[in-house]
């Protein structure tokens, strides 16, 4: 019988180790397959939820223009309630909804999308038009993608990156990624035309924070930047209040989530069909979103079939798509 030494003996099982180690790991990223996403993950995202006092502080620091002047800090409070809307395994989603407390009255904020390995990106240019953009395998793997929607549901912007966990502290990073004018800016500035960002969340005792590293650009008609106003910073607190306080929104939603869905499904189609998406600002003098709120608001009040729903809603989206682009 032939002997080993203890040396050998080692190696062997330390080989074997790490080849079942490599075959594990390969088997819960596998290239082509979505994986599964790490709990930790899972609960960062959903810790995001739930009835929130916000501060909104922006402030530029640095003029990057010659005469520049930086603008007066934006300091803003509000009441908002996030409710999950979708929460599968490699997918959340989060609708935020504005809340008056002195009148419960109740407004649609923005809402973030959680995707797990995603591959395929929309990514804002400039001058309201986005672009797709694929990852590769290596790119994507571990990552999510955080994609942002405007009030409409139109597109906003979408980074990737991904989240780590400390002993007290779950944060996530994006890429740099363009953005178009935030909307304390947009409806009074025309000297910039996209803000390049990385975006931080991160879970605190108290709720969560949202980040900001801010870079103002000028762009020509191309989308290539061709100038850099200013640098911005920008912290958003989300500070836990009673849920309670939500009630209103809970309520809204009840009665027009549904209807909202269906917008989804039909901006879904719409970015699936063409690699390229550009919208107008207005038509007749409307912007989408006030033009779309009020179409939502009829459709709820009524018991439209679902099909309708989207017919209806696909047209009025569709006078506002620049044709082409």
């Amino acid at each position: 019988m032939k002997t080993i030494s203890f040396k050998q003996f080692a190696l062997g099982v330390a080989m074997a180790v790490a080849m079942n180690l490599a075959a594990w790991a390969q088997s819960a990223t596998a290239p082509g397959s979505p994986g599964t996403a790490p709990q930790a993950d899972r609960d960062a995202i959903l810790a995001m939820a739930g009835c929130y006092d916000i501060e909104f502080n922006f402030k530029e620091t640095v003029a990057m223009k010659s005469g520049y002047k930086l603008t007066k800090p934006y300091i803003e409070d509000a009441t908002e309630w996030v409710q999950v809307i979708v929460n599968e395994p490699n997918h959340i989603v989060l609708q935020h909804l504005l809340i008056d407390t002195h009148s419960d009255a109740v407004i649609k904020h923005w809402r973030q999308e959680w995707c797990y390995q995603e591959r395929e990106l929309l990514e804002f240019r400039d001058r309201n038009t986005w672009v797709k953009r694929t990852l590769s395998e290596d790119e994507a793997r571990g990552t999510w993608t955080q994609k942002v929607y405007q009030t409409d549901d139109s597109p906003r912007y979408q980074g990737y990156g991904k989240w780590v966990h400390t002993a007290n502290m779950s944060l996530w990073e994006s890429n740099p990624t363009r953005r178009p004018l935030p909307r304390r800016e947009y409806t009074k500035r025309d000297d910039y035309q996209a803000l390049r960002a990385i975006n931080r969340h991160i879970i605190t005792p108290a709720g969560w924070v949202h980040e900001q590293d801010n870079t103002k650009l000028v762009c020509d008609e191309h989308g290539k930047v061709v100038e850099t106003i200013a640098r911005e910073t920008g912290l958003n607190r989300y500070l836990r209040t009673d849920d309670a306080k939500g009630e209103p929104a809970r309520k809204w939603w009840a009665q027009r989530g549904k209807t909202w869905s269906e917008v989804c499904d039909v901006w879904n189609e719409i970015y699936d069909a063409s690699p390229v998406l550009k919208l107008q600002a207005k038509v007749d003098d409307k912007p989408l979103s006030r033009t779309l709120a009020k179409q939502v608001y009829k459709l709820s009040e009524k018991d439209v079939a679902p099909d309708q729903v989207r017919q209806q809603v696909r047209a009025t989206i569709d006078t506002y798509i620049v044709r082409g682009s």
